[in-house]
């Protein structure tokens, strides 16, 4: 039996990414700040419990939080969704407890809601949330302990350290 891998992953929610991630721009600081004053950006929240979803009717979608409602809070950039910068926040424990969620949207594991998520959604909150997860263990240098410094949009950790500089 020949295995079709591309129509597989058609089926896969979390393969569908239609995102543009602009990895080229993310060390422009000063771009991605003004990216956070653009009217029509948009983040995404997760946490460690999951992703913040939005039930409508059968089926839920990403809940998308304009940049205000963060409260100033650490963003990393994901790239343009929609003719528009979008960004994430991963929520600590003390955040969440903090953040008044949206109005009819809950902090939910992603996987059980897989089957009725829209399709581009999936793979738009497993990044956030990956990025954020992987941002969550990252939090002190390997080498010498002290705390990092998120660089390129929240896609790179480094030791301010100018000892380690790692």
């Amino acid at each position: 039996m020949v295995t079709d891998h591309l129509s597989r992953s058609r089926r896969n929610a979390l393969t569908q990414l239609p995102l543009r991630r602009d990895g080229e721009l993310r060390d422009q600081v000063e771009l991605i700040e003004s990216f956070k004053i653009n009217p029509a950006a948009r983040t995404l929240i997760s946490s460690m419990r999951g992703s913040l979803l939005r039930r409508l009717g059968d089926t839920f979608e990403v809940e998308f939080v304009r940049i205000e409602q963060t409260d100033g809070a650490t963003l990393s950039y994901l790239g343009e969704y929609a003719n528009a910068p979008l960004f994430s926040w991963f929520l600590s424990p003390e955040d969440e407890a903090r953040y008044a969620l949206p109005l009819g949207a809950e902090m939910t594991d992603l996987r059980w809601h897989l089957p009725l998520l829209k399709s581009e959604h999936g793979g738009l909150a497993a990044y956030a949330r990956g990025l954020g997860y992987w941002q969550s263990r990252q939090r002190f240098c390997g080498a010498c302990g002290s705390a990092t410094v998120w660089r390129s949009g929240g896609h790179r950790a480094v030791c301010p350290s100018p000892v380690c500089a790692q």
